[in-house]
Formats: structure tokens, sequence, C-alpha cells
């Protein structure tokens, strides 16, 4: 540490040490008081505030209130979100934009960045970063799509070995929180649930917005493999805090779990049409809140919902096929959203076959798409929404699934399942919500089945004429 617990500032321009240091809110770049208290709580994960006190009158002869401790640590988003004022925020971008990059990194271990800046973090190299904002980089990249397979297969080895290096400091447990999520990323929902259950005492412990985000990380893992533990999960969050990032959070939790009541109560998403059935008005909302919105996850997402909006609007198949394709090849993360869309497309002409083939390889990693394809209602939670009306209608229970759909706003889910699992017509059209969906299916079966009597007749015709080609041969001769 450099002489009078100054961090060293190499190169900076003398203007802005001055401005760092003399800035109120900004304090000493060093062993501040708020710093040093991070640090304490750092090394020592499961102190709680009058444990750190204690620890500063025995270690340091110093007392500092349990409030002045709070207070000092929202900084850090501990123990609330208190993300970096405007003034050092404009600092720290000017900071990169004159490649003082080391100075730029050490304002993150007293500050943090809201998460729409988080961008910013592409431009600083992950070895200069405080493990936390490391963590919140590499998921904002593999988010938005910036980060390719052998990169992501680098930072799940570069993982393994920091892990390793931290045990039981804080950092241990950001990095933990990565690798939930990358076993979240490629379905391995089994091997997640064990570090639950083994660590779930100890992120009780925890501050407050790390145990945050540990239980919204387990609760959308556990959504399609364990949804009873999600929605407890769930549940229990909604009690903790309310704000606009946790709301975001519960609104897509709930959505996940079929529970779209509670969801509009939280915020408001064009998605929200969309599951209810308003396709036309999905089309027109969704296309102003894509505009708004610059997360590339939400705008995939939003887009494949848009081609499956359109095919409930009857736009041609030929049309949405190309869409879908283009989708793919940009956004192959994805692909299980895309295929889906066009085992819609399949299952409404009436090709099964070809509606196997693109959903069986994700037959392992979602309990729907396995009971959808094996007609196995055994493997079904009641917990979630889209499971119960799903395990109805294997039954052949249309009335009761008609109803659930009606209770939880779950239209889009009642269609899409009912064509999937190639229900009857005669049946279903005795239901309002099918009206529309019935008319699509018998129109694109008649135009199928046209095509196919034209084909077979092309080549009948061709048959004819061989055999009259030949007969003339034999004339010939």
């Amino acid at each position: 540490m450099p002489k009078n617990g100054h961090f060293k500032a190499e190169g900076l321009n003398i203007g802005w040490v001055g401005k760092i240091r003399n800035n109120r809110n900004f304090g000493i770049i060093g062993q501040g008081i708020g710093y040093l208290l991070y640090k304490i709580k750092e090394q020592n994960p499961f102190f709680t505030f009058k444990d750190i006190q204690s620890y500063l009158k025995k270690h340091y002869k110093i007392n500092v209130s349990i409030s002045t401790i709070c207070n000092k640590l929202k900084n850090y988003c501990l123990y609330s979100y208190h993300f970096m004022p405007r003034d050092i925020l404009e600092l720290f971008k000017k900071l990169i934009e004159d490649n003082e990059i080391k100075i730029a990194c050490e304002i993150l271990k007293f500050y943090k960045l809201d998460p729409k800046d988080y961008h910013l973090l592409e431009k600083l190299p992950d070895d200069y970063l405080p493990i936390d904002v490391f963590v919140s980089k590499i998921i904002y990249l593999i988010e938005n799509e910036k980060l390719n397979e052998d990169e992501i297969l680098f930072y799940q080895n570069k993982l393994q070995k920091l892990l390793e290096k931290e045990k039981s400091s804080l950092n241990y447990y950001y990095l933990l929180l990565l690798k939930i999520y990358f076993l979240k990323l490629f379905d391995k929902f089994e091997i997640a649930y064990e570090i639950y259950k083994e660590k779930e005492n100890e992120i009780k412990k925890l501050p407050l917005d790390l145990k945050i985000k540990f239980e919204l990380l387990f609760a959308d893992a556990f959504i399609k493999k364990y949804p009873n533990l999600a929605l407890k999960i769930v549940s229990k969050l909604e009690k903790i805090k309310k704000d606009i990032y946790l709301k975001d959070d519960l609104f897509r939790a709930y959505i996940n779990l079929g529970n779209l009541n509670k969801a509009r109560k939280l915020i408001y998403e064009p998605i929200l049409e969309f599951l209810m059935g308003n396709y036309k008005n999905f089309i027109k909302e969704a296309l102003k809140f894509l505009d708004k919105i610059e997360d590339a996850k939400t705008k995939t997402y939003y887009k494949s919902l848009l081609i499956e909006s359109k095919i409930f609007n009857n736009i041609p198949f030929s049309i949405i096929s190309k869409e879908v394709e283009n989708e793919i090849k940009k956004y192959p993360i994805y692909k299980i959203n895309y295929n889906g869309t066009l085992a819609l497309k399949f299952a409404i002409e009436g090709d099964y076959n070809k509606v196997r083939e693109l959903l069986s390889p994700f037959e392992e990693t979602s309990n729907i798409i396995r009971a959808i394809l094996t007609h196995n209602d055994k493997i079904l939670s009641k917990y979630r929404k889209q499971e119960l009306l799903v395990n109805y209608l294997i039954k052949g229970n249309l009335k009761r699934a008609v109803e659930l759909a009606r209770k939880y706003g779950l239209i889009y889910n009642l269609h899409l399942y009912s064509i999937l699992l190639n229900k009857s017509i005669k049946r279903l059209k005795r239901y309002k919500e099918f009206r529309n969906v019935v008319n699509l299916i018998r129109k694109n079966r008649k135009f199928k089945l046209k095509v196919y009597i034209l084909k077979k007749s092309k080549e009948f015709m061709l048959i004819i004429n061989s055999l009259e080609i030949q007969r003339d041969l034999v004339k010939c001769f």
C-alpha cells in the first residue's frame, strides 16, 4: 500500500486526482472508513453489523455506530441499491475515455454501477476488476450475446480456479453465484439443487443484496425442474423488499410459474397481452416496447413471441419460416424458443413427425416438452400452472384446462398445448377461446391437403405420360 494509505494514481491528470480526493461524496481513495468496513465484511461474510462494530473496536480502536456502518456499506450495494452518483459516474467515464484504466477500476471498489451502465465494463480488463464486478460483467456479456461458446468455456475454467483461491471470503459467494448461473445456462438443474441444499443456511446469513441475487437465480433455475421450490422462494422474496429491480425479476418469475394475476400486480409488459391471447394488441404494444429496451435477451425473446403472434394472426407460413430461420442464425443460444415457434407451425399443418423432430432435443430440459412428446402426465407439477394445464389436456379434461387458463390468463398456453397435443377440433370448437384457432387449423390443413393432392396429381400425370410414351415406343417397334 502506498504511503498515507492512498492508491498511487500513475499517469493520471493531477486535476482529476484532486477531483476524486476532494469530492465529498467519494471520500478518500484508499482505506477510508467505508472501504475498511467493506474489507472487514468481505473477509468475514457472515458478520452482522454488531460483529463489525465489535471487530473495529477490538482491532482498530474505533467506535462506530450501527447506523454509520449500515450507511457506509450502502455504497457497496450490500444492503440496498445505492448506485454510483451521477458526478462519480461522469468521472468514471472520463477516466475510461482517457485510458486511465487502473484508477477507473479503483472507483469500482467504492461505488457500484447501475446495471444499465454495465456496457462500460466491456472496456475494462477482467483482472483489474473487483470480483463482484467481474461476475456482473460476465453475466452481462452472456445475457447480451457478446461471448461465443469458446469464450464461455474459458470463463468456466477461470471461475473454477478463482473459487479455489477465494474460499471463505465474500468474494467466494459472488463467484458461486456465477457458477450457479453457468449451471442454469447449461440446464444442470440437479447440480444447482445440490448446491442450494448444501449452502442454504450460509446464504441466509449473507448481505441482503447478495442473498436476493442468489434466491432469484435459484428460483429461475428451479422453475422448470422444481417449480414448487421456485414458488416458495419467489413468495418469500416478495415479502423482503420492494423496488423496481426486484419487481422486474419477480414479474418474470411469476410469468414463468404461470401466475399472471400476481405478475400484473407488480408491473405491466406487453407479454401479458400475448399470454392472454390478445395477439393483435401484443404486436402493436411489443413493437413500441422493443424500441425502448436495450437488453438483447429480452429483445430476442419478444421477437420469437412476435413471430408466434403472426402465426395466430394467419400471416403466411412461408414468411414466418424465413423469419425464424434468420433469427436462429443470429441467436443460436435461443434456438429452443424458435424451435417451439416452428413446432407450432407444423402442428397447425398436422405434421406431427416434424413437431417431434423439432422438440426432441429439448426433452430432457423441460417437463412440459417431455410430457407432450410422451403423453406422460406423471412428471408434471401442480405448482407450475403451465404444467397443470398440460396435465389436464393429456388426461382429456379439456373443460378443467379451459377453466384454469381463464383463471390465470394462460390463453396462449391453452392454444399452444392443445395444438401440440393434437386435440380434437370437434371438442375445441365448443369453447370461445378456440374460435380463431379452429379456423386457423382448418384453413391450413385444407391448404396443405390441396397442395398434397395437387402434388400427387402431377406425379400421377407424369406416370400416365410415361406409360403413354412407352406404349408409343412399343408401337414404333
